[in-house]
């Protein structure tokens, strides 16, 4: 689908450290809530220390129409099961997709647990 597409276009954009490009191509929900800079510190932060990515599996989806903090909208939140050379456990990571207004599905979220 477009939305999985989208996730997996922006973790190559992550894993390549296009940090930046990955803002621009973001949700506008994104870009109006947090500026380029702050985005890109934000990932060199929690995503740059990890290393390369050794496995990425997707694990689950999950549509929702609602997101704490965000407008009422169409969402789907992907989830990978991802293994990096600098952590020895996998991770859960997610990918939060908004559908905009053109129809096109772009991040509007990422972070692990």
């Amino acid at each position: 689908s477009a939305a999985s597409s989208a996730s997996t276009e922006f973790l190559a954009m992550v894993d390549g450290l296009k940090y930046q490009e990955s803002w621009s191509e973001a949700s506008s929900v994104l870009q109006e809530a947090v500026i380029e800079a702050d985005w890109v510190k934000y990932l060199e932060g929690i995503r740059s220390p990890l290393g390369e990515v050794k496995s990425r599996n997707f694990d689950t989806s999950e549509y929702q129409q609602s997101l704490e903090g965000l407008p009422d909208g169409e969402y789907i939140i992907f989830v990978f099961e991802s293994s990096y050379e600098n952590r020895k456990y996998v991770v859960s990571e997610f990918v939060a997709l908004a559908k905009e207004a053109d129809s096109s599905w772009r991040v509007v979220g990422y972070y692990f647990h």
